[in-house]
């Protein structure tokens, strides 16, 4: 077969797996041009999202059902980028159907305060005891979000193993400057009043956090260093005398 016929039944096929979409395919790519696409790439996205529109067909989507479609073929196309590329088209699509009013906007998703009260409850804390900022406290917000979807919103999971190892794994494919920012985050969430439920819940997060100016009262207490000390470290340790360096001494106090 030649290239020219090829491309000719190539063609034919994507135009045949785009008929579950024919009613605004037409609009479509005069958006993506009017939105800046060049031809070639035009090309490209309606060929991914014709293997996208081959999948809702299969699996009886339809327009009408197109954001379900959508959320379903997540199991579909994952992995790679290129895996993922036809559920991309496919969202292009789909926000090109919402800027038409063909589909409603989607609904908001709750906050993270919303979903964990005791979140709101630290920025509350951090705000009017700390003077931290908005930006600060987001910043702080993404890993604490992480900590509280692995252990939960209980005080008694913050066991100083748990903390560790998730202080571990988050910095794990990360530098040591990271590290050092969870550690921060973590043991700023560590020191809130609000967390204590009883003495022994505290004598467990004071293992992690630390004597400090703000500290929990505790009777085993190790320092920071000891129980979140980053893999590799050993050589920095070794050149300030077996000690905890310098930025490391200003966490833990």
């Amino acid at each position: 077969m030649s290239k020219r016929n090829q491309k000719r039944r190539q063609g034919k096929s994507v135009e045949g797996r785009l008929c579950v979409l024919s009613a605004y395919i037409d609009g479509f790519r005069s958006w993506l041009q009017r939105n800046g696409y060049q031809p070639t790439t035009m090309v490209e996205v309606m060929r991914l999202l014709a293997c996208w529109a081959g999948w809702l067909k299969s699996s009886e989507f339809t327009l009408d059902n197109i954001v379900a479609g959508f959320d379903a073929s997540a199991a579909v196309f994952k992995g790679s980028k290129t895996i993922r590329a036809p559920r991309g088209a496919g969202a292009l699509f789909i926000r090109y159907l919402r800027e038409q009013g063909a589909l409603p906007p989607p609904s908001a998703p709750p906050s993270p305060t919303k979903i964990w009260p005791i979140l709101g409850a630290f920025r509350t804390w951090m705000r009017g005891q700390r003077g931290v900022t908005d930006s600060t406290l987001d910043t702080y917000q993404t890993t604490l979000v992480d900590l509280l979807e692995i252990l939960g919103d209980d005080p008694k999971a913050f066991t100083a193993q748990a903390v560790r190892a998730f202080v571990l794994e988050r910095a794990n494919r990360r530098r040591q400057r990271r590290h050092l920012d969870v550690q921060r985050c973590v043991r700023m969430a560590d020191d809130q009043p609000r967390c204590q439920t009883n003495g022994e819940d505290a004598s467990q997060r004071g293992s992690v956090s630390g004597q400090g100016k703000r500290g929990h009262p505790s009777s085993d207490r190790r320092p920071l260093d000891s129980v979140c000390r980053p893999p590799g470290t050993a050589p920095l340790l070794a050149g300030h005398g077996g000690k905890c360096p310098p930025q490391w001494r200003r966490l833990s106090a």
